[in-house]
């Protein structure tokens, strides 16, 4: 990133082939994992062409990985249930064997 004039870097948007090198999956991961998981965040279009603020897509990382019961959550939180992801989608029929990630 190189300043210009006295502006703030600017962070190059990423596309799908971008985000997935990144992430370090494949493109078809990327597809999946946009379609089955409910805190990916949503692309901004450009037209029909996705793409995703670097700063988003390291927010939704770091949510990720952090643990699921913080002080903030613990008023907030159930203490006698653990967290359970439940997703809202409906698994889609595939042909053949199913894809393992």
């Amino acid at each position: 990133m190189t300043f210009t004039y006295g502006f703030a870097p600017v962070e190059k948007i990423l596309t799908p082939t971008t985000l997935a090198e990144m992430l370090e999956i494949s493109e078809r991961h990327l597809t999946d994992l946009r379609h089955e998981d409910m805190t990916f965040p949503a692309p901004v279009m450009l037209g029909t062409l996705p793409r995703w603020s670097p700063a988003v897509i390291r927010r939704w990382m770091d949510r990720a990985t952090a643990p699921y019961c913080s002080c903030a959550d613990a008023a907030q939180a159930p203490s006698s249930s653990p967290a359970v992801a439940v997703s809202t989608k409906t698994a889609k029929k595939t042909k053949g064997a199913p894809r393992v990630h």
